[in-house]
């Protein structure tokens, strides 16, 4: 019959037993100690005896039995025969033994000398109990001692900085470079020359990640690098902004530079990459049609670019949103040419309500005076301190967005292009706050691998590994995050991405004992055995990494030396009262840039309209093609925006598209009238064709104010004639 395991006399039995066996086990260690005792009191003893002569031996002796018989009293002996020094045998009574002459003097002496023998006793056993207590206690400890034999090393995070600045100072004095200033984040340096080996930051919402990331943004200011820091939460603009050195990207921010595509891009594969930012591929479904109005945009805007004299954003967008026909000539002899060929009219109004949706957000950049290039920013000939700072307000996050991801791949795209471009490789920060909130950018993705070599630093943070591989994928996700070598980790909120990060932080393998005790009736079955083990195991569990507080957490550097890697390291650290120095957003205090685009055509259209008034029936009037394509131009630009600042909606895009393709249809019909009866048409010299203001524009003029014959063909292409 098996005895039950969890009843109250089982565990009675097995108390009393474990009990009695560490009794057993307690009497053996004191056993062994008595008798190392009484070993060295015996060695005391014939020291003792050894250093005494036979006088004080004799008579040290006999007072002791003389005082123990006085002790014991009757039946025993109460009389001593006690031999003097010269051979006299004398009877004395026990009291009166110790009082006699000459015995009191030998004894004196022998107990003198026992005295000090038992205190050197004394001594010793001190020694022999201190001693084996701490040495039973150590050795017992190192049996059940944990020891890490390989993997990941930890350590204090106060010994990591001081592995990594030793290691700087030695690099400093190796390359020459007396004055080298590391990076620092969270008050932990770079160790020399790993910034350009990126960084990535995980950290749950309140964790602390933007703490660590403005000491880091710190020393880049007091290094005087130059970083692009995308700030969705204008957190950054607040305490570190300074005009005179840094710059903002922001449409909506009255500090904001003027920014164009024109200004950064020239050839076909720039405008695409452009492209890909506007329009995004869909999650599902054929991504035909965004394909298709890609290489519309990316072939529209590369023909324009290469004009003599070049083109404005504001005219490259009246191309654009502009009459399909103007479109179609722009593509002329360009791969995307077919895609606007004459066909069916419900294609080719599908592709310009994908084509108008995307290209919106080019509208906020309009209206601005100056000329500002990410790509000569960047690759500026001297090391010059300050920051770019790529930001939107909260409300028009989702407008801006392909904006944003499409400067931070310029960024990229500049870095890579030093070497070409004989740059030097100074140091340069891309610093991605909220980095999934950018959407899918391969430059990016790609970019860190390749950086490198041309001195840029990426600084990669996120809340959720969930967010990088539902934008990527999964692989691509790893990848991504692989090539970032200096990790700071803080909280996170799901389990998956403390499992990640529980894997990412690294394993090692640790040396266990573990203690058994078998017992049982008879004693020669009590014992306590011990069985070593090597075990793997996590440096921080996934539920550590759920658990941390608020500033706190792990951060890993590269190994950048040839002896031993430096360790992880936990952390600690503090919130910092910060001073602001600017306002995160400044509203604009100009023209409204959709106010403005939406009413760019006003002027011509009233001047058309007062031209065909006063000339009467004998002058030239507004014809019906003309009146076709500014009513499709108009309610293109008024469906584009509901209100004045507010951004396409998705009702809004398709109230255009079907506007645009009846005034399609109606066109159509009016150009087959036409060419049944060419008396039809007329020509309206605009104010556009006599604008003698704008040089660009007069260049197909002559002297008189009036056309040249190749120009009056545009004008007539141009109005559908």
């Amino acid at each position: 019959m098996a005895r039950p395991e969890r009843t109250d006399f089982s565990a009675w039995l097995r108390g009393g037993q474990t009990i009695g066996h560490t009794l057993d086990m307690v009497r053996e260690v004191i056993s062994r100690l008595v008798l190392i005792l009484l070993l060295w009191f015996v060695a005391c003893v014939i020291g003792l005896n050894t250093h005494a002569s036979a006088e004080e031996q004799t008579y040290g002796v006999l007072t002791l039995q003389a005082k123990l018989l006085a002790w014991l009293g009757a039946p025993f002996p109460q009389e001593m025969s006690v031999q003097s020094p010269g051979g006299l045998r004398q009877v004395f009574p026990v009291q009166s033994v110790p009082g006699v002459p000459w015995i009191q003097v030998y004894a004196g002496a022998y107990f003198h000398k026992a005295t000090g023998a038992m205190m050197v006793w004394a001594l010793g056993a001190a020694i022999v109990l201190v001693g084996s207590y701490y040495w039973y206690r150590e050795f017992g400890r190192e049996k059940l001692k944990t020891r890490q034999v390989r993997g990941q090393i930890v350590a204090p995070v106060g010994q990591l900085i001081r592995e990594i600045e030793d290691f700087n100072a030695e690099q400093r004095k190796a390359k020459h470079r007396p004055h080298h200033v590391p990076a620092r984040i969270v008050n932990v340096p770079y160790p020399f020359g790993t910034e350009v080996e990126h960084t990535l930051v995980v950290a749950a919402p309140g964790s602390g990640k933007t703490v660590a990331l403005h000491t880091l943004i710190d020393s880049i200011r007091a290094r005087g690098d130059r970083a692009v820091v995308y700030d969705p939460d204008l957190a950054f603009i607040r305490h570190h902004y300074n005009p005179e050195t840094d710059v903002i990207l922001n449409p909506f921010d009255d500090r904001g530079a003027a920014w164009s595509p024109f200004y950064d891009a020239r050839e076909s594969h720039e405008w695409a990459k452009l492209a890909e930012s506007l329009f995004k591929d869909p999650k599902s479904g054929d991504p035909y049609w965004t394909n298709v109005t890609r290489q519309i945009f990316t072939w529209s805007c590369t023909t324009m670019s290469r004009r003599p004299g070049g083109v404005s954003l504001s005219e490259a967008l009246d191309v654009l949103f502009g009459p399909t026909d103007r479109l179609r000539k722009t593509l002329t002899d360009t791969p995307a040419a077919e895609h606007l060929a004459d066909g069916s009219p419900g294609r080719v109004s599908s592709l310009r309500s994908v084509l108008i949706e995307g290209i919106a957000p080019l509208i906020y950049l309009t209206g601005r005076e100056g000329r500002f290039s990410i790509r000569e920013w960047v690759n500026h000939p001297e090391k010059r301190p300050g920051f770019l700072f790529l930001s939107a307000p909260e409300s028009h996050m989702a407008s801006l967005r392909p904006l944003l991801g499409h400067w931070s791949e310029i960024v990229v795209s500049a870095l890579l292009n030093r070497n070409a471009l004989g740059v030097p490789a100074h140091p340069t920060w891309l610093i991605l706050e909220e980095f999934p909130s950018l959407g899918r950018l391969d430059a990016l993705a790609d970019g860190p691998q390749r950086l490198r070599q041309y001195g840029g630093a990426v600084v990669v943070c996120m809340q959720q590994i969930s967010q990088l591989q539902d934008i990527y994928g999964r692989e691509k996700a790893r990848t991504l995050v692989g090539q970032c070598a200096t990790k700071l980790i803080l909280r996170a909120n799901d389990y998956e991405t403390a499992t990640y990060l529980s894997e990412l932080l690294g394993r090692r393998v640790m040396h266990r004992v573990v203690e058994n005790t078998s017992y049982g009736a008879n004693t020669i079955r009590d014992g306590v055995g011990l069985a070593p083990r090597e075990e793997m195991e996590a440096i921080w569990l996934p539920e550590d990494i759920l658990n941390w507080p608020a500033l706190q957490g792990a951060i890993s550097v590269p190994n950048a030396r040839q002896s031993a890697a430096f360790p992880v390291a936990p952390l600690k650290f503090q919130y910092q009262d910060r001073e602001q120095v600017a306002d995160g957003w400044a509203p604009l205090t100009g023209p409204d840039p959709v106010h403005a685009f939406l009413t760019r055509n006003q002027p011509r259209v009233i001047q058309a309209e007062e031209d065909a008034i006063s000339a009467g029936a004998g002058g030239p009037e507004l014809d019906e093609s003309t009146a076709a394509s500014d009513a499709e131009t108009n309610a293109q630009h008024s469906e584009l925006v509901a209100a004045e600042g507010e951004t396409p909606t998705e009702r809004d895009n398709q109230a255009a598209a079907r506007e645009q393709r009846e005034a399609e249809y109606q066109r159509e019909q009016e150009q087959r009238h036409r060419a049944e009866d060419p008396n039809q048409a007329r020509y309206v010299r605009s104010d556009r064709d006599t604008d003698t203001s704008d040089p660009g524009r007069n260049a197909d003029m002559g002297r008189d104010g009036t056309l040249h014959e190749a120009a009056r063909e545009d004008a007539k292409f141009d109005l559908g004639l």
